[in-house]
């Protein structure tokens, strides 16, 4: 992996809501093949336009908890279809930009 998939793996040890992995793994397959981007401006508008594509709303803007229907049919169940926008801003993309960091 030398794209920007490499960012997400492995994945965190923990999420904010059952919706979440499967995000996470949305946007490693959005990402898969994805130039490294060489700058962090760079890196923090493809996770902002990979998040918003993928749930449909821009993530600053986000509600605590972010109905995106396309998640409920992957694995069944109706709180599949939650993620957390919080655990993105907190957890999940400060991780991806610290396995950015590290690779520069």
């Amino acid at each position: 992996m030398t794209g920007m998939e490499a960012l997400f793996a492995p994945p965190p040890g923990h999420w904010g809501l059952r919706g979440d992995p499967l995000l996470w793994d949305a946007l490693r397959r959005l990402f898969d093949g994805m130039a490294m981007p060489d700058d962090l401006v760079t890196l923090n508008h493809a996770l902002d336009i990979g998040f918003a594509e993928l749930t449909g709303a821009a993530l600053a803007g986000a509600p605590d908890h972010l109905r995106v229907s396309w998640t409920r049919r992957t694995q069944g169940g109706m709180s599949n279809g939650l993620v957390s926008p919080a655990f993105w801003r907190d957890t999940g993309f400060p991780l991806i930009r610290s396995r950015w960091a590290a690779l520069q």
